[in-house]
């Protein structure tokens, strides 16, 4: 299922933007794949990974290509998209992506980051609040600002 920009996750997780899409009822809704009226920590981390999908290949190929990655996030690092590309073509395939974040771990801080409450669930006043921290943090767009908040939380 391809979700709407989590704006990215939870707004429109990376459509309108990767939390700024999901936090309207309609998207929350998409990315709540169960019916629960909350998120799981899967259901966030698949967002994430659409969203980072959807914004990262502007040209549609179904491929990220370092070029692509400068062009809508100019801080990312280069090594960290080498991490990524598995096979060392030049492109992160949506496989590649999904298989480096299970066997990293990669969004676990940010996400336990939004569960306020800690029940182990986003419901969406959280993913609201989640929204206006994404929105307030530094960057040019919105992968570059999921980008420092994952950073600034997992160290990496």
């Amino acid at each position: 299922m391809k979700l709407s920009t989590f704006s990215f996750l939870l707004s429109s997780a990376v459509t309108a933007a990767a939390l700024t899409g999901c936090a309207t009822r309609s998207n929350f809704d998409i990315a709540d794949d169960d019916g629960s009226g909350a998120l799981s920590y899967a259901e966030v981390e698949r967002a994430l990974l659409t969203g980072i999908f959807d914004k990262g290949d502007p040209n549609g190929d179904g491929k990220i290509s370092w070029e692509e990655v400068k062009a809508v996030a100019p801080s990312y690092p280069r090594s960290r998209f080498d991490e990524r590309d598995a096979d060392g073509d030049g492109a992160v395939s949506p496989a590649e992506l999904d298989a480096y974040a299970e066997s990293h771990d990669s969004f676990a801080a940010l996400i336990k980051s939004m569960d306020s409450n800690g029940d182990g669930e986003i419901d969406r006043a959280e993913a609201e609040a989640f929204n206006a921290r994404l929105m307030a943090a530094p960057g040019d767009s919105t992968l570059e600002k999921l980008y420092y908040l994952n950073s600034s939380l997992s160290g990496k």
